[in-house]
């Protein structure tokens, strides 16, 4: 990967506008990072960057070559939302970008008439604007508009970032000398341009190599099975969802798929074949399983799921206790003195869910998304109209600066150990890459992962064996007009191998998982017309409990202590056949970090009181 340090330099009046208020009385106000430092969205550069490669294209082909401005800016693909016929091209296998630039953070002085001073706070330097009526020249009624300065009039503050590009035939050595030409074409940045705001001090502006991002000094210890807790060098916008009809929030776990595709792509430049049907490198790296990062809260495993055989039950005006429906005498007991319908974990309130994790040791990371508004640019370099959205990735530090981490566990599942190796060395030097946003991710430490081992449990008077779905998987199939209980049973019989596997009880939910995922992977087969099929995939959801029942012989502990290693596959019913979907064909396999079950979990501690 080639890394390019940036300093911009912009004269103030400039505004990058965010969608909080620094203050009363103030409309636009100056987009922050988590330390609360004036920033430019990496996006915005980036755009600007875009359009200048395009003119410098037009203006000689030859130089900057159609091909180059498509590998590092990536190709379009079919807007579902504009052109709802254009679902098949929704999805470029050779159109993503290699170009990635991170947020730009102010320095923490500014130069106005050869002096150096400290920044203003926030809210501290304002501009006030206001509209002239065409026709009398007079100040327009309550078009007053008041906007946060980073720095005083005049001020030169500079912006420091990096821009990251990833290997690539196409990209010429002299990449960062056509950046640098190309940011020489950009006039100004930010916000109200037309009103001479933005200026860019172009004898100011800096960009040159660095080095790629180094190794960790933290070496991961051997072994086939590893716990790594690692850090990003930026927010992150992963596993995103649609908050609003323009609006999408990054989760805080981060899928070990996103990880897992970092790493392919960081690997077919030195395994050219890894994609291709047969490769042993392919083959190795597509069973080496990649886990979930769940964030850490004080060492601790966040966002986990709260298990779904817990239900709240009122048992006073103010008073409400939490019991495992899995100890049938004391939730028979208690849910006999319930005031009201005991509610399960979807329907609990904050006092509840606070009170279950605690005890549980299943605590909230508390870290929010900070939303950013964005705009499509067309050619002609002004908004799109009906093209504003907003994008919430997740801080990866906190209010102090120091950065947050994250953990996740990697296993080589019986891969060739060399390709296994492999990979390790690719995450020691730092995987670029992950998410919307290109974050780099980086080893904090490694250790030597333990697996659980499955002990016994007691329902309905008989041995049974308790499995707690940590991540999402597919279990069921939308084709199969079977009950959900008799679809899950099918599923763990087919799984396990054992054909009189009983499924004693499960607790679950389960969603639907369309629109990127079911328009890329067509797994359900064609329509009647043979075209290919729109089909969501149905995930059971995090927090689902199944008790199996335990026989004689160990074969249910011996598959509960196989699939604690290796999740649970993703299936699809064909017939009476069930069979598991690979890579290929389902995102949400094990290897990336889907299927994941914690064996015998204990829920002892989710016997709480909780009063209002």
């Amino acid at each position: 990967m080639t890394r390019l340090d940036v300093t911009i330099a912009l004269r103030s009046p400039f505004l990058f506008q965010g969608l909080d208020v620094a203050a009363g009385g103030i409309d636009a106000s100056a987009i922050r990072d988590e330390s609360d430092k004036p920033i430019i969205p990496g996006d915005h550069l980036r755009g600007h960057l875009r359009h200048a490669f395009l003119a410098m294209n037009r203006k000689s082909p030859v130089a900057v070559p159609d091909r180059l401005v498509e590998v590092l800016f990536g190709k379009s693909s079919a807007d579902a939302g504009r052109d709802p016929a254009g679902d098949e091209g929704a999805y470029t296998p050779d159109g993503r970008s290699t170009l990635t630039v991170s947020d730009l953070v102010a320095d923490a002085t500014a130069e106005a008439d050869g002096d150096t001073i400290p920044l203003p706070g926030r809210g501290a330097a304002l501009y006030t604007r206001v509209a002239i009526d065409d026709a009398c020249g007079a100040a327009d009624d309550g078009s007053l508009q008041t906007l946060e300065l980073v720095a005083g009039l005049d001020a030169v503050v500079r912006f420091k970032g990096t821009i990251d590009i990833a290997p690539h035939s196409a990209v010429p050595a002299n990449i960062d000398a056509l950046i640098g030409r190309a940011l020489r074409l950009v006039p100004a940045m930010g916000a109200v341009k037309s009103s001479g705001f933005g200026e860019i001090v172009h004898e100011q502006c800096r960009v040159a190599r660095s080095p790629s991002p180094t190794a960790t000094a933290t070496v991961i210890p051997p072994g086939d099975r590893l716990d790594l807790t690692v850090a990003f060098d930026r927010a992150i916008m992963v596993d995103a969802i649609r908050s609003a009809a323009n609006s999408f929030a990054s989760a805080t776990i981060v899928p070990g798929g996103a990880i897992k595709g970092a790493l392919a792509e960081v690997m077919k430049h030195t395994h050219s074949g890894i994609a291709t049907p047969g490769d042993p490198f392919g083959k190795a790296f597509s069973k080496i399983r990649i886990g979930h990062a769940f964030p850490l809260a004080d060492g601790t495993l966040a966002d986990r799921a709260v298990p779904n055989c817990l239900v709240s039950v009122p048992v006073g005006p103010d008073t409400n206790e939490v019991v495992d429906l899995l100890e049938e005498t004391r939730a028979d007991a208690v849910i006999a003195r319930a005031i009201a319908t005991p509610a399960f974990p979807l329907d609990w309130k904050g006092k509840v869910f606070a009170a279950v994790r605690a005890d549980l040791q299943r605590p909230e990371s508390n870290v929010s998304p900070q939303p950013r508004g964005r705009v499509m640019i067309n050619s002609d370099g002004v908004a799109e109209e009906g093209a504003l959205f907003v994008t919430a990735p997740v801080p990866t530090r906190d209010d102090e600066g120091k950065p947050r981490h994250w953990r996740l566990t990697i296993d080589s599942n019986d891969a060739d150990p060399a390709a296994f190796a492999d990979v390790v060395a690719a995450l020691e030097a730092g995987l670029g890459g992950v998410g919307r946003t290109g974050a780099v991710m980086k080893i904090v430490n490694g250790t030597p992962a333990t697996l659980q081992s499955p002990h016994p449990a007691v329902y309905q008077g008989q041995a049974a064996v308790v499995l707690l779905l940590e991540t999402p998987a597919v279990l069921t199939d939308p084709d199969d007009g079977a009950s959900p209980a008799a679809q899950y049973q099918e599923t763990f019989r087919a799984l396990a191998g054992i054909d009189d596997i009983a499924l004693l009880a499960h607790f679950a939910r389960r969603k639907l998982a369309g629109g990127y995922a079911a328009l890329r992977f067509r797994a359900f087969g064609p329509t009647p017309e043979g075209r290919p099929r729109y089909q969501p995939f149905e995930l059971t959801e995090p927090g689902a409990v199944f008790v199996l029942a335990a026989d004689a012989a160990g074969q249910v502990l011996a598959f509960a202590e196989r699939i604690a290693r290796t999740g649970l596959r993703a299936i699809r019913r064909t017939g009476d056949r069930t069979i598991c979907l690979d890579w290929r064909a389902c995102p949400f396999v094990p290897e990336n970090g889907f299927g994941e079950v914690t064996v015998s979990p204990d829920l002892s501690g989710a016997r709480v009181t909780v009063r209002s």
